[in-house]
């Protein structure tokens, strides 16, 4: 039974928690902010594993009290059926019922208690926000490579004379860093670790929006494991 409650709770608690862990902080400004919020969810989570040993501490309890009235009825059933043959008075039936009578209002009052703590805990849950998730910076740093950036194809112009149709510039050659998304990498742990490197190496930083310029199509808030992303190198 115990196992089944907390099992229920930890399957509440990741239905609700787990669609956060998507957000992530970019804003190194909101570090403090996000600081005091994993604070808070940490103590939430002290709370809450208070209760849960509460519900569990209370189920203790009621087995207890329902397996003594268990034991309390075998006895007298074996006296019943002891006192079978010299009959059984109305006091010794009577006596019966309130026995039985006793250990369904302790189930009932043990189920009432437990529904009440999950409920209680559901709230709780609801209300506690989502613990900050911890970046994992690249496990590896591609070499830096020269490569061209994508050609936009421009709509056909229809040309009128005298005019003469316009020539698009070749492209300048861009130079940069090719990476592969490894598991448990994001986007802002990506560009934060490289321009941490590029710091290192007296390298300008780049920004998202140079990073996403770079690669068309790329969508910051879901990359994929084995996916390519090209890190530009400003000189």
């Amino acid at each position: 039974m115990k196992r089944l409650i907390f099992l229920g709770l930890m399957t509440f608690f990741v239905s609700q928690v787990s669609p956060r862990l998507a957000a992530q902080a970019t804003d190194p400004a909101k570090a403090a902010a996000e600081a005091a919020d994993r604070q808070e969810a940490q103590e939430r989570a002290l709370r809450l594993k208070a209760i849960i040993e509460d519900v569990v501490a209370a189920q203790s309890a009621q087995q207890k009290r329902m397996l003594a009235l268990i034991e309390d009825m075998k006895v007298l059933r074996d006296d019943t059926a002891e006192a079978v043959g010299k009959c059984a008075t109305t006091a010794d039936i009577k006596k019966l019922d309130e026995k039985i009578a006793a250990l369904e209002k302790a189930r009932t009052a043990d189920r009432e208690l437990i529904l009440g703590e999950i409920a209680k805990l559901a709230k709780t849950l609801a209300a506690a926000p989502a613990p900050a998730p911890t970046p994992h910076p690249p496990t590896h740093v591609g070499p830096i490579t020269d490569r061209k950036p994508p050609t936009i194809p421009t709509p056909a112009i229809k040309p009128k004379p005298p005019e003469v149709k316009p020539t698009e510039p070749a492209p300048k050659l861009e130079k940069g860093v090719e990476h592969v998304v490894n598991k448990g990498e994001f986007f802002s742990t990506i560009l934060a670790a490289y321009n941490a490197e590029f710091k290192k190496l007296g390298k300008k930083q780049v920004t998202q929006k140079q990073v996403l310029a770079a690669n068309p199509g790329l969508n910051p808030n879901n990359v994929r494991i084995g996916q390519k992303i090209f890190i530009p190198v400003l000189d």
